[in-house]
């Protein structure tokens, strides 16, 4: 190519200064990071729900005998809620990793754990209305001095959900184009 070839207008914009072409981001990313932190946190909920259904004798049990409850069935009890919470960690991270995987912006990443933690604890509070659910004795009642503190639990279950996802995510993109400047 010779100079009177050459076109400046042609190449503007099209390479960084070190001659690599410059990396953009996926253009649906923030619908992406949405959509799997919406589809997270139904998985959520539906091992919140499912972990005492498929284990609803030892449930029952614990809600009928109370604080008289034997030792056994307090282990077994408890040993099946660090169960579910464990799954609800682990579908986090894969949260975060799915989305550094797709959306690749790590705030992104914390945005959609947020909204799978929050949908998790919507989850539990929900649970509780149910009159026949596994291990509930007594339905609660509705009174509107609960919304608030409900609201901060929430937001506190949600906040832990996002920085378990921005973990996953900063990990799954540390080597990326975007972040490392290649």
């Amino acid at each position: 190519m010779n100079r009177e070839d050459y076109n400046e207008e042609d190449y503007q914009g099209t390479y960084t200064d070190d001659s690599f072409p410059a990396f953009e981001l996926p253009p649906n990313r923030f619908s992406v990071a949405l959509l799997i932190g919406l589809v997270a946190g139904l998985i959520t909920a539906l091992v919140h729900f499912l972990v005492p259904f498929l284990n609803a004798q030892a449930f029952q049990l614990a809600a009928t005998q109370g604080a008289k409850m034997s030792y056994n069935t307090a282990l077994t009890v408890t040993g099946l809620n660090c169960i579910g919470i464990f799954l609800v960690i682990v579908i986090c991270v894969f949260t975060g990793y799915f989305v550094g995987k797709y959306a690749v912006q790590r705030r992104l990443g914390f945005f959609a754990g947020l909204l799978a933690g929050s949908i998790y604890y919507i989850s539990t509070i929900v649970e509780a209305y149910i009159p026949i659910y596994p291990g509930s004795s007594v339905t609660p009642s509705f009174m509107v001095s609960y919304i608030l503190p409900g609201l901060l639990i929430t937001l506190l279950f949600g906040c832990l959900g996002g920085l378990i996802s921005l973990l996953a995510t900063w990990m799954t993109t540390r080597r990326h184009p975007y972040y490392t400047g290649d």
